[in-house]
């Protein structure tokens, strides 16, 4: 869309417009371009506007309250700044041509002989040849009458692709509504950059971001359980618990195989059976670092020894020559 817009900003500048499609002489607003508003879209008493033939062919006429066009307009613009581009500078050399053509006139008119006249009129001719030239275009030179077709139809695809991406837009966001509903709290958020990176290695950071994201989506898993303490017991310390004591969790049910790590424990020294202990995957706080941080302290440790490993087989590699 990006490409039509700089197309269209080309032909006609970067003004605000009022685009209208004409049927049986009636206008109707079809689009407001470069910041036009609502309120703009009325005729006004003496407003400018260009009203286009199927093809292109245009003229300008003096807009009224309630105005309607001839049957063979199909469209109308009304420009809130005067059209620049190629289209306006079309019109400026038409302008002056115009003006020259007025100035010969005045000129046979007043000519004494016939040479005179006959030559000025051929000047007159060869000037309007020019104009024609200029709206109609030339094998070398479009006019601009085809290039105000041309930016007319790149407004109505410019209209169809912005509908599209709301649409798209839309449906998205209730995709993603639908997918939160659906997920509830175990949606979370992750991000993961890495500026190790350069352009040309786009396919490698997708997929070391994929990767990253397997284990950053994972979902939080909590248990709550009872348990008896044996580490009391004889031959049995090796079964004490401690806070953030790595621990596997397997679920046969739901299919998890995952570690975890212990959050909380209650114990109830007279009766050890009410005792209980939480198991989570969820963000811990290890000293003053939540889990998170000590994951990404590790990722760009791992990015370093990365860096260093390649490096190390790089000297080696020189070396061995």
């Amino acid at each position: 869309m990006l490409d039509k817009e700089t197309r269209l900003s080309e032909l006609w500048g970067i003004g605000k417009y009022v685009l209208y499609s004409v049927s049986n002489g009636q206008a109707t607003a079809q689009y407001l371009g470069n910041g036009a508003e609502q309120e703009d879209a009325a005729f006004k008493e003496d407003d400018l506007v260009v009203a286009v033939k199927n093809g292109g062919e245009y003229s300008y006429v003096t807009a009224s309250a309630g105005m309607t066009f001839g049957t063979d307009i199909v469209y109308a613009v009304k420009f809130l700044t005067p059209s620049a581009g190629q289209i306006g500078g079309k019109e400026v050399a038409i302008e002056a041509k115009e003006t020259t053509i007025e100035t010969l006139t005045e000129a046979k008119e007043e000519a004494d002989s016939e040479k005179e006249k006959t030559e000025l009129q051929n000047q007159i001719n060869t000037t309007q040849q020019e104009i024609n030239n200029l709206k109609n275009g030339t094998a070398e030179s479009e006019g601009s009458y085809a290039l105000m077709w041309e930016a007319v139809t790149t407004v109505l695809e410019i209209k169809t692709l912005e509908a599209t991406v709301k649409s798209a837009q839309e449906d998205m966001a209730e995709a993603e509504q639908t997918f939160v509903d659906a997920m509830g709290n175990m949606l979370h958020d992750g991000y993961w950059n890495n500026s190790n990176y350069t352009v040309g290695q786009e396919e490698s950071l997708y997929a070391d971001a994929v990767e990253i994201l397997k284990i950053m989506s994972r979902p939080t898993v909590t248990y709550s359980m009872s348990f008896l303490n044996l580490a009391a017991l004889s031959d049995y310390k090796m079964e004490e618990i401690k806070l953030n004591m790595r621990v596997r969790i397997y679920d046969f049910e739901l299919g998890i195989n995952d570690w975890g790590f212990i959050e909380r424990i209650v114990e109830y020294p007279f009766a050890e059976r009410e005792n209980t202990v939480t198991i989570s995957t969820d963000e811990l706080n290890i000293g003053s670092n939540t889990l998170e941080s000590v994951l990404n302290r590790m990722m760009e440790a791992a990015n370093i020894i990365d860096q260093r490993n390649a490096i190390y087989e790089r000297a080696v590699a020189r070396s061995t020559f």
